[in-house]
């Protein structure tokens, strides 16, 4: 069954139409952050102050989150004041699972796999989720130039060590096994010709006195955060490259040792600092 659009929503459709070409021709002018920051606090709700509520109850009492979402948290149940036959129930499983994404999907298959009953209940169509929404990256050390120790420091030191460290040794021991069960389950990777899933690639642009920062204390394999804009790289002319991804830095944090010959003066000041202590 379909519905028309009201008047308000084709005064709108005419718009879009009678501005299209104009729109197709022009090539928007880059926003400054600031602009940016400006133009969501004007428009996006998770800015917007007023369309939050404290949470009163339960585990996250004294945080705010969406109205809608605080209303349905703390309301009554929906079946009460019904009559419910629990001796006949209508579907009888040994395992539940709410949500149909990624996660929902994989905990169904092991339960399955283990011999239990399982019933998966989603809102939309199995697998229509965030996982399918996502960009695609996904974090498990398993080639032949990585290791899961390199992994946990790389995690740790992008969190300025504030990671839970049981939680990163899970995820980076754990991690190439999950690859390799997706895989045997037939997810797409992308691969070679030779059917090695390949690496997205970082390219970072530095100008001015950013790029003296970089070129006096970065070395090939360091590890730094960069801030600034993104943006994907593809390449139309060689279907066959992986595409990859441009942030134009504003400022980057370096996470590894400066140069050597820095690290090797900052042991030497150190102990001479002892020394005269």
């Amino acid at each position: 069954m379909s519905f028309p659009y009201t008047e308000e929503m084709m005064e709108s459709v005419k718009k879009v139409e009678a501005t299209r070409a104009a729109r197709m021709a022009a090539e928007p002018r880059r926003m400054t952050a600031e602009e940016k920051d400006a133009l969501l606090e004007q428009y996006h709700p998770d800015y917007n102050l007023s369309s939050f509520a404290e949470i009163i109850v339960g585990p996250n009492k004294g945080e705010k989150a969406p109205k809608e979402l605080v209303e349905l948290l703390q309301a009554k149940s929906r079946v009460q004041g019904m009559t419910l036959d629990l001796a006949h129930p209508d579907y009888d499983v040994d395992v539940l699972v709410i949500g149909g994404g990624g996660s929902g999907a994989s905990a169904a298959i092991e339960a399955h796999e283990a011999g239990a009953n399982v019933m998966i209940v989603t809102k939309l169509r199995i697998g229509d989720a965030n996982t399918m929404m996502a960009e695609g990256g996904i974090q498990a050390a398993d080639k032949e130039n990585d290791s899961p120790a390199q992994h946990y420091l790389d995690v740790m030191g992008g969190g300025h060590f504030a990671n839970v460290p049981e939680l990163v040794e899970k995820l980076v021991m754990d991690g190439p096994e999950c690859i390799k069960w997706l895989n045997d389950l037939g997810v797409l990777f992308d691969k070679d010709k030779d059917g090695n899933k390949l690496t997205d690639f970082i390219s970072i642009k530095v100008r001015g006195p950013l790029a003296e920062r970089c070129a006096e204390f970065a070395w090939k394999g360091c590890k730094l955060a960069a801030f600034g804009d993104f943006e994907t790289i593809t390449f139309e002319n060689e279907p066959e490259r992986q595409p990859g991804f441009l942030i134009k830095a504003s400022d980057v944090e370096f996470l590894s040792p400066r140069k050597a010959e820095d690290a090797a003066q900052a042991v030497e000041d150190m102990s001479a600092s002892e020394d005269a202590a």
